[in-house]
């Protein structure tokens, strides 16, 4: 009987695994994301150039989506980074987050996908 009841809820332990997984997936893109935020801040401090900023945190965060190029996998895209403000500035950045590893339990990727703004703030070192 044990054996039967194992296999029964192996199925429910298998979604249980993939949405831990998930779960640490999602802590490590937010974490991915905020550095570039803090990456693109520093960048922004020392050469007051917004392009440059836009450079690196795309460099570390990525822009494109799994689908689009397979030896460039990626679980999350930046979509726009702005920096308002002159001597104090806030750089804002919104990432597009794939839940790439839900696939098998939602088949419609517009529902895979959600938006967070990230934010740091900075002040410029350059006179």
């Amino acid at each position: 009987m044990e054996t039967i009841e194992f296999l029964m809820m192996l199925p429910f332990y298998v979604i249980l695994f993939f949405i831990f997984l998930q779960v640490i997936t999602l802590g490590l893109q937010f974490f991915v994301s905020q550095h570039a935020v803090n990456e693109a801040a520093k960048v922004y401090a020392v050469t007051g150039d917004l392009n440059q900023a836009r450079e690196m945190a795309a460099r570390i965060v990525g822009t494109g989506y799994p689908d689009e190029d397979e030896h460039r996998r990626s679980l999350m895209r930046m979509e726009s980074l702005n920096i308002s403000g002159d001597d104090s500035f806030t750089v804002t950045m919104r990432v597009r987050y794939w839940l790439g590893l839900m696939r098998f339990l939602i088949h419609d990727n517009d529902r895979l996908t959600y938006t967070v703004d990230h934010r740091a703030e900075g002040k410029a070192l350059l006179p």
